[in-house]
């Protein structure tokens, strides 16, 4: 018999399957070749929140660090400084 924590988390997996498919690449494209200064870096991170903030109904006071943790996903700026690696690697 599946839970219903068990089905919340299923729930919660799949809605972030979905947001690293459709809101991450938007918000990533070419990123890595263009450096960016840290206040955009910001904004963009505030967009990434707000992708948890309205799929799992927190309110903005609210800290989704952990929900980024368990659902398996970066906070943005690290997502941001993966992608300058990888596109200097590419560049070697």
């Amino acid at each position: 018999m599946v839970t219903k924590q068990r089905r919340t988390t299923s729930m919660k997996h799949r809605v972030a399957d979905k947001m690293n498919k459709y809101c991450l690449p938007l918000l990533t494209y070419c990123i890595g070749a263009i450096d960016l200064p840290a206040s955009s870096v910001k904004d963009l991170a505030v967009c990434w929140n707000y992708c948890f903030f309205f799929k799992f109904g927190y309110k903005q006071y609210e800290s989704v660090k952990e929900l980024q943790f368990f659902c398996g996903e970066l906070p943005f700026d690290l997502i941001y400084n993966l992608q300058i690696f990888k596109q200097r690697l590419r560049g070697l």
